[in-house]
């Protein structure tokens, strides 16, 4: 059976040597330019083009590990073919990358709230809250002493 590659894989980073499967591939499938000679489990990484013995592997644009032995092209990629040795001494962990795109300061995320003494965050009541509830007083509503309360602890 065919598959399209974004049906079968996720490729997580442009300079990735492995893609996760999707769902389990079964041996002989193809998706794109792939052939799986051998079944894929679900979440299992397989190699995007063939790595000879001793390359470097990289998932998430990031070095993790080597190839054992020759691993071809749409193989599963995993403890068996893969020597992750040098993660151990730390000499590729975190290399240096191309700087990520970041979100223009317009449409980042926010937290509206103040920082508390001992750098714990705090926010306002909200009137629709329970805490908002809570300072109001019993039954009338009025801004009661538990209000004050409320606020001042918000301060």
């Amino acid at each position: 059976m065919s598959l399209t590659a974004a049906d079968a894989l996720i490729r997580l980073h442009p300079d990735d040597d492995v893609a996760v499967a999707r769902r389990r591939l079964l041996a002989g499938e193809s998706a794109g330019e792939l052939t799986f000679p051998s079944a894929i489990p679900a979440a299992h990484k397989l190699a995007l083009r063939p790595l000879a013995k001793g390359t470097p592997i990289r998932k998430y644009g990031q070095f993790i590990g080597r190839a054992s032995m020759e691993i071809p092209a749409g193989a599963h990629v995993h403890v068996h073919n893969v020597d992750t040795g040098e993660l151990a001494t730390g000499d590729h962990f975190l290399e240096p990358t191309a700087p990520w795109d970041l979100l223009p300061e317009s449409e980042r995320r926010t937290f509206q709230g103040f920082a508390r003494p001992g750098g714990r965050a705090g926010r306002q009541c909200h009137p629709f809250s329970r805490r908002h509830r809570k300072c109001l007083g019993p039954r009338t509503g009025a801004r009661g002493p538990r209000w004050r309360r409320c606020a001042q602890s918000a301060l």
